[in-house]
């Protein structure tokens, strides 16, 4: 009898060990990224910052196109920087092309959830676009998201542009 339960308390020893180390090394392989994904992460962001300024540059020099083409490939490589979508829409939106805007704008907030100049963007592009409830709302969570940030100068203008689009239903 006594024998028996050695055996089961040595097994259940070996499980208890087994099950530690398999923890160890689920957590130890958890806690840093592979070199190579981290080298490839940050190979792509520094290409996306190139492809970054190859946009400035275009615009500087009037290429829209070139421009448009760059910020995309930016926003490829580095998804979840928002100035290449704040950029893109500002672009589209000298072009007058307000829905292409909105879009860009849009999925800038999925990088950049509780950036007030974003909504603040969207909203004038939804004003000039004609959608004035989707402007309104938008500027309303600007103003919100810049009160927050103790952003005084940009709550300001978003008060401003709540304020017109209140004017421009009457």
């Amino acid at each position: 009898m006594v024998w028996k339960n050695t055996q089961r308390g040595v097994g259940d020893m070996r499980k208890k060990i087994f099950f530690i180390l398999v923890l160890g090394v689920m957590v130890s392989g958890c806690g840093k990224p592979a070199p190579e994904k981290a080298e490839k992460a940050e190979v792509t962001q520094a290409g996306a910052q190139e492809v970054f300024d190859q946009g400035m540059m275009f615009l500087q020099q009037g290429n829209a196109a070139a421009a448009i083409h760059s910020f995309d490939e930016a926003i490829k490589r580095n998804p979840l920087d928002p100035r290449a979508y704040l950029i893109l829409g500002q672009t589209y939106m000298r072009m007058q092309e307000y829905n292409r805007a909105i879009d860009t704008y849009t999925a800038a907030l999925r990088a950049a959830p509780d950036q007030g100049e974003i909504y603040y963007l969207l909203a004038v592009n939804h004003g000039l676009a004609g959608n004035t409830e989707e402007a309104k709302v938008n500027a309303e969570r600007s103003a919100l998201l810049f009160q927050k940030s103790k952003d005084a100068e940009n709550f300001k203008k978003a008060l401003v542009l709540i304020q017109g689009l209140a004017q421009s239903e009457e």
